[in-house]
Order: structure tokens, then sequence, then C-alpha cells
């Protein structure tokens, strides 16, 4: 039941029917409560939930990993809220909205500015190892063969992670991550974030995400 002191001059509050008075800044607000409200549980908006879900715990996977807290830096604001900002708008723009499941289109995250030149990384799984593979012989700008793998590998499907700090240096060509050690399961796809950093991680590259299939 509405209450009022005067419905000119004075205040009125609480509600009559399906219109709500209140007081904002001393002025008196009049809103109307909607008769019918959307079912907000639909098998779509499920769907989407799950979606946005997995790209949060996908932002606090990542920022605790200090080349993406560095290389999101660059822009002057807390890298850590930096990582949320390009990872949340990278994988909204980017799922792909066609297959049952949603899956990321690695390639349209921005993962940020780097030191060091791209190098062209290959990468398979077989046997349930992840590996990872480049040309020893190649030497982007700024880049030495002392440089590190970091690489971060991700279930999309079970959100289960591993990162590797120092998976192997840039002049053994190679670097791998045995999947059955850190997963449930090695034969599903794995999304991959692996890059370079130098010794005195001050330079980092900044390859493209890979989406990485049995």
């Amino acid at each position: 039941m509405a209450i009022s002191q005067n419905p000119i001059t004075g205040r009125m509050r609480q509600k009559m029917s399906n219109v709500v008075f209140s007081t904002v800044f001393s002025q008196n607000v009049v809103r109307s409560k909607p008769l019918t409200v959307r079912n907000p549980k639909t098998a779509a908006q499920i769907k989407h939930r799950e979606y946005f879900t997995k790209v949060v715990q996908l932002c606090k996977i990542l920022k605790t990993d200090e080349g993406v807290a560095k290389r999101s830096s660059r822009t002057g604001r807390n890298p850590k809220m930096s990582a949320y900002s390009y990872l949340i708008k990278g994988f909204m723009n980017a799922e792909d909205r066609s297959l049952t499941t949603y899956k990321p289109t690695w390639w349209n995250v921005d993962i940020g500015p780097g030191d060091i030149g791209l190098t062209p990384l290959s990468y398979k799984i077989e046997t349930g190892v992840l590996k990872v593979t480049w040309d020893k012989d190649f030497l982007p700008t700024n880049g030495a063969a002392t440089d590190n793998l970091r690489l971060i590998v991700i279930d999309w499907e079970t959100m289960e992670y591993h990162i590797v700090p120092n998976a192997s240096q840039r002049q053994t060509g190679t670097g791998q991550v045995n999947l059955a050690d850190r997963f449930t399961r090695t034969d599903t796809p794995k999304g991959v974030i692996a890059f370079f950093m130098n010794a005195d991680k001050s330079k980092w590259s900044f390859e493209e995400p890979a989406f990485v299939t049995t």
C-alpha cells in the first residue's frame, strides 16, 4: 500500500498496484512495474551465462601469468584488470555460436604488444602429449637463443589449465607438455597461448593463441 504525505508537495513511498513511488534527490519518482516478467532461465540464456562464466574463469587463469599481466600493462592500467578487459572483449566478440558448445576463435583475441618479434609456431597433440615446434635457427627482432618458451594450456570444456613458465629455450626448437599429468582428458581440443620471454623477463613476444585438436 502506498503511503502519501501529500502527492504534490510531500513524499510518496512504497507501491500501489504496479506503480512504485520513491524519492530521488528530494523529488517524487513514479515507476511502473512490468505486469509480466520474461523467463530468465531459457535454454539460450542459460547457455550464454555458462559461456560468460567460462570467459571469466579464463580471465582469472590468465591474469595470474606474469607474461600476460606484463603485456596488458602497456596501457598504463592495472595489469590484472587489463588482462580481464582484453580477454573479455576478445572472447565475447569472438565466440563461434554456430556450434552446440561455444568455442573461442582464438585468433581474434588481442594479446597485446610485445618487444620480441614473432616466431612461427607449430602445434600437435600425439599420444597425450602437446608438442610445440619452431625453427631453432630463426631469430626474430630482439630475440635471443636463451629466450624461454612460456606455455599456457587450457581445456575449454572443463576449464582445467596448466601454466609452464619455462617450457624450453628457443635454441632447442621444441617444447612439450604431457597432458595426462595435468588434464582429465587428453583427446579433447586444447587452447594454447605460447610466447617467448627473454632471460630477465623484460621482453616478450605476442604470438597468436592456438586451438589444438588431436
